[in-house]
């Protein structure tokens, strides 16, 4: 009974939620022909920076979007890997840093750590990541 009650709850707040955001939120695009954009960031004068995952950082402005903004550092773009989040320094308008989270390395690199990471793990460990004490 309880698990009966606890779907309702949820479609009724699914529900209304949906009514909400489709009487309160308009979508536009400001932009197009971005390679899987991540993340965006608001620069102070209204322009943005916008990730792609393929390890591009690209600015919109006015509707524009700018060519790849150079000095990025190179990412490792495989499945979930590539360039992720793009946030302003609290001082940005004075020293315009601005900070990237990526992916780096290669698929060597990444095999290699993974190996060197299942050779450390305790019997614990191991038994928690395989699924057989987490049942």
């Amino acid at each position: 009974m309880k698990i009966k009650h606890a779907f309702l709850a949820l479609a009724i707040t699914f529900s209304s939620a949906s009514t909400f955001a489709e009487s309160t939120y308009k979508t536009e695009v400001i932009a197009s022909g971005l390679d899987f954009p991540w993340c965006i960031e608001f620069l102070p004068n209204g322009d943005y920076l916008v990730t792609e995952l393929v390890g591009n950082l690209r600015r919109i402005s006015e509707g524009e979007l700018s060519e790849p903004i150079a000095n990025v550092p190179p990412v490792f773009r495989m499945s979930q890997g590539g360039l992720f989040d793009v946030i302003l320094d609290q001082n940005f308008e004075e020293n315009q840093k601005v900070y990237l989270s990526f992916a780096d390395g290669d698929i060597d690199e990444m095999v290699e750590n993974l190996r060197k990471q299942r050779a450390s793990w305790t019997p614990v460990e191991r038994k928690a990541a395989d699924g057989d004490i987490c049942a």
